[in-house]
């Protein structure tokens, strides 16, 4: 359980659609007033709009895995093991919709590799959103 207006700041990478979406409710409960969530999520493509930046984030992360495994090779570094994959299940739509109603204001924007960001801002005074 994490205390209530507590932290300043809190982050998660890459984790929530391993829980469900209703998890920020306690993560924006333990924001202090002013605090900030910030979160880099995974949504499926199911648009037009994901698929073409799908598209585009193909060859660019073939590129990048291309650069992390020459830079293995060249100083013999050991790739570390790949953690557990779940894939993620709620599309960008829905993550807004949500985001929406459990954390009024928050801005959901859609990133490269099938990426997106959640930026919520805790409100310095009781009010909608808030956990008072």
């Amino acid at each position: 359980m994490l205390p209530r207006d507590h932290y300043a700041v809190i982050t998660a990478l890459a984790s929530l659609h391993h829980v469900p979406f209703e998890t920020v409710t306690k993560l924006r409960d333990a924001l202090a007033p002013g605090g900030t969530l910030l979160i880099l999520g995974c949504a499926p493509d199911r648009t037009a709009l994901d698929h073409a930046y799908g598209l585009v984030s193909i060859p660019l992360n073939a590129a990048a895995r291309l650069a992390c495994w020459a830079h293995d090779r060249a100083t013999g570094r050991r790739p570390p093991p790949r953690p557990p994959v779940k894939t993620p299940t709620m599309p960008l739509s829905a993550i807004r919709r949500r985001a929406a109603e459990l954390l009024p204001g928050a801005r959901v924007r859609r990133r490269l590799f099938w990426r997106h960001t959640l930026v919520y801002r805790r409100p310095s005074e009781p009010g909608p959103g808030s956990a008072a």
